[in-house]
């Protein structure tokens, strides 16, 4: 997935208030919609006659939202689309109680999905589980916020007594920092320390509300109230990432998974393509598994003239096309992968 880099200058002004979306119609029967909320452009499009499509997008910040739905808007004009009114569109309700809108997800059977119920001795606390997953949400005190923390459990190789231990530190390291993660709701990526109690995990990873996006039954009632929270290596997260390279990382085929507290290390391994030495590169994110192929093998077909590659500490490393093959095992060591 790729990391977006913003070119714009001075702060643009709102492609439309994040509850409303623009629709455009072309004279032959084909409709397009857009909205935009926070940093992301939500499209979908229906064609003449039949079928259509959807797609997210997320930038690096509102004004690059805006600017880029500005553009596709700009583009659907050129070909001849007219903009008809506005209408109502998804809403973020940041008003609504957490736990409530989390209970009221449904299964086929009417039983709420996530049974939230408050967990002993913990305050502001609410704990399920089932034979998939366990789930523990912590609340501000009025409960329209929430960090919420996930652990797989069926196929875990993790014991039950290892998995409460660990969600019981975890719990306390969030409680010690809850009044400090929700007052900062825009920093996409956060780190804490687990100390010794958090083995083999050093780190606790708060992702914010709009990296996380959290989406009940296809409403965005709590999109913008549920920070997640998760045990991670030091290799796995950069905290100076942007939304859309933290959303990278966590999101799609071969991301890190949060939820698995069995996992080997799933290093950061960010790659630029470069023609141009003298140009700034752009790193995209790419799957860990792909090392080998990228950085050994794929040296002798690169097609630009040097890659360059990032670690979580944010060294970069460059080769150049044609190179002899650099040793993996070296490569696993730069980039955090386990021994």
């Amino acid at each position: 997935m790729a990391a977006r880099k913003s070119t714009r200058g001075p702060a643009s002004t709102p492609f439309a208030a994040p509850d409303r979306i623009r629709t455009f119609v072309h004279p032959d029967g084909r409709s397009y919609e857009l909205q935009v909320i926070d940093c992301r452009v939500y499209e979908s499009w229906v064609n003449a006659g039949h079928g259509g499509g959807a797609n997210v997008s997320t930038r690096d910040d509102d004004d690059d939202a805006s600017d880029f739905a500005r553009k596709k808007a700009a583009n659907l004009t050129k070909k001849g689309y007219v903009e008809g009114p506005e209408r109502s569109g998804r809403v973020a309700d940041r008003s609504a109680n957490v736990v409530e809108v989390l209970r009221s997800d449904l299964d086929h059977a009417g039983r709420p999905r996530s049974d939230l119920q408050p967990l002993a001795g913990h305050e502001h606390t609410y704990a399920c589980s089932n034979v998939s997953v366990g789930e523990w949400v912590i609340t501000n005190d009025e409960g329209t916020r929430a960090i919420l923390l996930r652990c797989v459990i069926h196929g875990s190789t993790l014991t039950a007594q290892a998995r409460d231990a660990l969600s019981q530190h975890i719990l306390a390291v969030l409680a010690e920092q809850r009044d400090a993660i929700f007052a900062d709701e825009r920093t996409p990526v956060r780190a804490f320390a687990l100390g010794p109690l958090g083995a083999p995990f050093a780190r606790l990873i708060v992702l914010s509300p709009t990296v996380e996006n959290h989406v009940v039954q296809g409403r965005f009632t709590v999109s913008r109230s549920v920070f997640r929270a998760f045990p991670a290596f030091d290799c796995e997260m950069r905290e100076v990432d942007s939304v859309a390279v933290a959303e990278a990382r966590v999101v799609g085929p071969g991301a890190l998974r949060t939820s698995r507290w069995d996992r080997a290390p799933h290093p950061v391994l960010d790659l630029a393509y470069v023609e141009d030495a003298s140009a700034t590169p752009t790193f995209l994110v790419h799957p860990p598994d792909r090392l080998e192929a990228l950085l050994v093998r794929g040296l002798a077909t690169l097609k630009t003239t040097e890659v360059h590659a990032r670690n979580h500490r944010g060294e970069v490393r460059r080769f150049v096309r044609g190179q002899a093959p650099p040793a993996l095992d070296e490569l696993r060591v730069f980039f955090g992968f386990a021994p």
